[in-house]
């Protein structure tokens, strides 16, 4: 019992990054990870290790998300493994993307390469949007936008037309949107008439984003969708669409620091001359 709460200690001092972890708590939260008779003391130590920061880490979190007996060990050391830029774990969490068979761990895979942004990851990450799961999907579509851009847009399109689920069809439409690429807009367009309220509200929404005038007719005819949601989002899309940004006028304490900072420099120069 001792034993058991000078590690849960450990894990909590670490977690709350009060001090660095030395190289003897590295070495503990291994052993721990490594040999604990309790499934729940492995699964802190694996995702204590990500904080850590300690390269000796991987090789053992690597193991963990391999073999680990439960899936939170397993979805705590694939969470673990984002915070290091490293191949060996790069391709493990590939790996586990592919096989675990815990939606769970996949999804903490997908999070990881988010954080890792290694474009090595679009492949992993196309392959899976068809995913049996619903969550590990969508999930995978967000990373997919984010990490490839315009290049993503060919599978969200799928993804908005075809998906089985209505929330990675909203998901599929905000990510679209994201990329803020012109050949988003006509899907984009054509998913304002989708029978799915949440699919209309997300096309609206990811068309203001855009700011194509292309999609200016179809949101207007938006105006007069059934639901009110829909309604509210197409009037505000097509206010930014309308609306070109401008860059912003500088403040009054902007101006007095930019007036600061030259007389600085010319007491410098004055100085420097003397």
């Amino acid at each position: 019992m001792k034993n058991q709460l000078l590690l849960i200690t450990l894990i909590a001092i670490i977690l709350m990054g009060c001090v660095p972890a030395s190289a003897e708590d590295v070495d503990s939260l291994i052993a721990t990870l490594k040999y604990d008779q309790y499934a729940q003391n492995q699964a802190d130590a694996a995702f204590a290790l990500g904080d850590t920061g300690d390269a000796k880490a991987i090789d053992p979190l690597i193991v963990a998300l391999q073999i680990g007996r439960t899936t939170d060990i397993r979805a705590n050391a694939a969470s673990s493994l984002g915070n290091f830029k490293d191949d060996k774990a790069l391709n493990s969490l590939f790996a586990a993307l592919g096989t675990d068979k815990s939606p769970d761990v996949r999804v903490a895979a997908i999070w990881s390469l988010d954080r890792l942004a290694d474009q090595r990851a679009v492949e992993p990450l196309i392959r899976a949007m068809n995913d049996p799961d619903a969550l590990v999907r969508g999930v995978a579509a967000g990373t997919l936008s984010r990490l490839d851009g315009p290049r993503s847009v060919p599978y969200l399109t799928i993804m908005l037309q075809k998906d089985s689920s209505i929330e990675n069809r909203y998901t599929a439409a905000t990510a679209l949107g994201e990329t803020k690429d012109p050949n988003a807009v006509d899907p984009l367009i054509m998913a304002l008439s989708d029978p799915t309220v949440d699919v209309r509200m997300g096309a609206a929404e990811a068309l203001g984003v855009i700011g194509d005038p292309r999609a200016l007719p179809a949101l207007n005819k938006s105006l007069t969708d059934p639901d009110e949601s829909v309604r509210k989002f197409a009037s505000n899309a097509i206010k930014e669409i309308n609306t070109p940004e401008e860059s912003p006028l500088p403040t009054a304490a902007g101006i007095v620091a930019l007036v600061v900072s030259a007389l600085l420099v010319k007491v410098k120069r004055r100085t420097t001359r003397c």
